[in-house]
């Protein structure tokens, strides 16, 4: 079960990492640098297509746990980015990264919590499994070498 949270954590990690880049970096340049720059806006676009593709592979499972989320709507925009010409596609990419990208970020960064919240309850709850069985063996004295080295273990 531990596991499950991490690769989930780790998958929008790796979001959140890309999202961060386009942030920060948009930050350090005006749009008529990103417009001259081809360097920098392939990077932009590489994250984008980056981000929109973890997106469109999030397992199922998560995507139900989080309905208040429009993940189609961030494909939506993807696929008019890429429809658009090489001169708009500057401005509409630049408008994704101002308006869009903060956003989603935000959203990323509940979605985390969200997981790291639920994995901490099931492993509390694990462990106060584990601790009333052994409070059980402990009365009924059937505590056998195994179990003890188990506890020593964890």
């Amino acid at each position: 079960m531990k596991e499950k949270y991490e690769n989930s954590l780790t998958y929008f990690v790796e979001i959140i990492v890309e999202l961060e880049f386009l942030l920060e970096e948009s930050k350090k340049i005006s749009f008529d640098v990103f417009c001259k720059n081809k360097l920098i806006f392939r990077a932009f676009l590489y994250s984008i297509e980056y981000i929109i593709s973890k997106i469109e592979n999030i397992p199922n499972e998560i995507i139900k746990d989080n309905p208040d989320i429009k993940w189609q709507n961030i494909n939506d925009v993807i696929i008019k980015l890429k429809n658009f010409s090489n001169i708009k596609k500057h401005s509409v990419l630049w408008e994704i990264i101002k308006s869009i990208i903060p956003n989603l970020k935000g959203l990323i960064d509940r979605i985390i919590r969200k997981i790291a919240r639920k994995a901490g309850e099931e492993l509390i709850q694990q462990g106060d499994e584990f601790i009333i069985n052994l409070i059980n063996k402990l009365r009924n004295n059937d505590l056998d070498d195994y179990d003890i080295k188990k506890i020593n273990n964890n």
